[in-house]
């Protein structure tokens, strides 16, 4: 009976060292991703929450788990970006696009960044991946186009536009980035129209500040002087304010005949020099 005993205790060892090893055995791949995208989430919790050093310790612990999620990168990307640390979201952005194997939705969102820290260059670089590798991505189209835009190559960037727009009909910031283009070309109906386009894609009331803007500054160039102001006073209301606006609401109420208003508006703004004064009066 001693080799029954024998059988017993190997039999038991090998359950002991099955168990063990059970216990001891790494998390699978798509385990760890989910456990760092949930990690990522509770992240963005804190970081909205105002606890952005306990959502950033929070990121880490994510990229510790899962160093290679995509989303998680993205994810900790952007709230770097949000909370004003731009370098290191640059390069959480530029490892996501790399782990994505260059995703046109990635390189899009990798290349605005760029873009916005006047990495012109190499924006366009990023951005022409993302058009060659989806050439009907209106997201894409619309980054090209606002490269053109700072670029100041305008027709390049009213052809990409239009394209964009062909794709996405109903593209607000593409119709905006036209109308400022519009303007600049000395086109101020034009502009009037492109913006009449932007409202209808929008709910009544809801066109954004840089639109009341340049229809304020169309209106001013063609001599309506009563519809510019009313145009810049709607951006008052709405709690826009600087120096740039006060010139233009009291230049416009001066021309309009409204001389006193003009002269309230400019002590207000503290741009006395604008309304009022004889370089004013000749105009």
């Amino acid at each position: 009976m001693g080799w029954l005993r024998g059988s017993r205790w190997a039999l038991a060892a090998s359950i002991l060292v099955g168990a063990g090893c059970a216990a001891l055995r790494q998390p699978r791949p798509e385990e760890r991703i989910v456990a760092a995208r949930g990690l990522s989430l509770r992240a963005l919790s804190a970081s909205e929450g105002g606890k952005w050093e306990e959502a950033k310790a929070l990121f880490e612990e994510a990229l510790e788990t899962c160093s290679i999620d995509v989303q998680t990168r993205r994810r900790y990307a952007e709230a770097l970006w949000e909370h004003g640390d731009r370098q290191a979201a640059l390069t959480q952005m530029h490892e996501a696009v790399r782990l994505s194997a260059h995703t046109p939705a990635l390189l899009v969102a990798y290349g605005r960044m760029l873009l916005e820290t006047d990495q012109v260059n190499e924006a366009h670089r990023v951005c022409r991946q993302a058009v060659e590798r989806a050439p009907q991505m209106a997201d894409a189209l619309a980054l090209l186009g606002d490269i053109y835009l700072s670029q100041g190559k305008l027709e390049d960037a009213i052809e990409v536009y239009h394209r964009a727009l062909r794709v996405q009909p109903e593209f607000p910031p593409v119709r905006l980035a036209i109308a400022r283009i519009d303007l600049l070309r000395g086109r101020p109906l034009r502009c009037l129209a492109t913006l009449s386009e932007l409202q209808r894609d929008l709910p009544q009331g809801r066109e954004p500040d840089e639109a009341l803007w340049l229809a304020g500054l169309a209106l001013k160039s063609l001599g309506r002087y009563h519809d510019a102001v009313e145009r810049f006073a709607a951006l008052e209301q709405r709690g826009v304010g600087g120096a740039e606006l006060g010139r233009e609401l009291a230049d416009a109420l001066w021309r309009a005949g409204e001389h006193e208003a003009a002269q309230e508006v400019a002590a207000r703004y503290g741009t006395s020099e604008v309304a009022g004064t004889p370089d004013v009066q000749r105009r």
